[in-house]
């Protein structure tokens, strides 16, 4: 799953993280404002800015 979001991509990783996210050590996208996070089963979620 990829969410582009408008907003500041740590912001919203926190807010992934609130919700059960995790940072995933392996970053599956190389864009300065992009964030690879897994979600509670373990599926990735690519978090970046539009």
């Amino acid at each position: 799953m990829e969410a582009v979001l408008p907003g500041n991509v740590m912001v919203d990783c926190g807010n992934a993280e609130a919700l059960g996210a995790v940072q995933a050590k392996a970053r599956f996208g190389g864009e300065e404002d992009f964030a690879t996070m897994l979600d509670p089963a373990g599926h990735p979620i690519c978090l970046c800015r539009k």
